[in-house]
């Protein structure tokens, strides 16, 4: 082999070995090549399940779940107003003078009726003798009078004609601190007739007024008639300066014995 032809051969047999080196390479890749073919049409066939032919585009898709979201939030603020129905704005006034005025206004319409009706009613009713000096503790008390007044006015037009005791007092607040709920022992003497029509009664208000029975004691009395224990609850959109804290039970309103004070 003379000197020129050896540099020929040492590039001709590089060249060869690039061609083998170049084929087994393409052999190899095309080798993965048909392996991620095939994944494709897998992924093509569960792209069509997921998204078919009637999909609609992301912008179109966040859309319609961002409509349904505010349809949504629109129909929850409509269930709580018809389950948690705000109070008149009156009983939001906690300026003293105006509270106080409140409570003059309903204990007269209170005692009015009464008289009317013949319905004997306890010597004091709650907040008679005054108010809280602390504009917070007077907002709990305007929700304690909506509450009492609303009850024993249901309680007269179901003929109730003797109330022996009103207690007004306060529970807590559901765990997001969101409603809070208020509490009032009435103790009254009817006969069945009688507390059956209220019983009806307060089932039909209590879901447009926000409060109803939260429970019931009865006793027959040897005159026939039925002593009856009534606790009411109202449930209302809490105020944060209340400082009510979420508790598994409600405090009991306070006062003297349930029957035979009073009236």
């Amino acid at each position: 082999m003379t000197p020129d032809q050896k540099p020929l051969a040492i590039w001709g047999g590089g060249l060869a070995a690039a061609v083998i080196a170049g084929w087994i390479w393409l052999d190899v890749q095309g080798g993965q090549l048909s392996v991620l073919q095939d994944n494709a049409n897998q992924l093509k066939t569960k792209y069509k399940d997921l998204y078919p032919d009637d999909g609609i585009p992301v912008e179109a898709a966040t859309k319609k779940w961002r409509e349904a979201a505010v349809a949504q939030k629109a129909a929850l603020t409509e269930a709580e107003a018809a389950l948690v129905p705000a109070m008149p704005k009156s009983y939001g006034d906690t300026e003293l003078s105006s509270a106080a005025g409140l409570v003059r206004t309903d204990l007269l319409y209170l005692k009015q009726k009464a008289d009317r009706q013949k319905v004997t009613l306890p010597t004091t009713l709650p907040f008679e003798e005054g108010l809280d000096p602390e504009a917070k503790a007077r907002g709990m008390q305007l929700a304690q009078l909506y509450l009492y007044k609303n009850a024993l006015d249901d309680c007269m037009d179901a003929g109730v004609t003797r109330i022996t005791t009103v207690h007004a007092g306060k529970g807590g607040c559901d765990p997001a601190e969101k409603y809070a709920i208020f509490l009032c022992d009435i103790d009254i003497e009817t006969t069945f007739e009688n507390a059956e029509a209220l019983m009806l009664d307060l089932v039909q208000k209590q879901n447009t007024k926000g409060y109803g029975i939260r429970s019931i004691a009865l006793e027959h009395t040897r005159t026939g008639n039925e002593r009856i224990s009534l606790t009411f609850s109202l449930l209302v959109a809490n105020d944060p300066a209340w400082g009510l804290k979420a508790e598994k039970g409600a405090t009991p309103p306070s006062g003297p014995s349930r029957f035979g004070k009073g009236g």
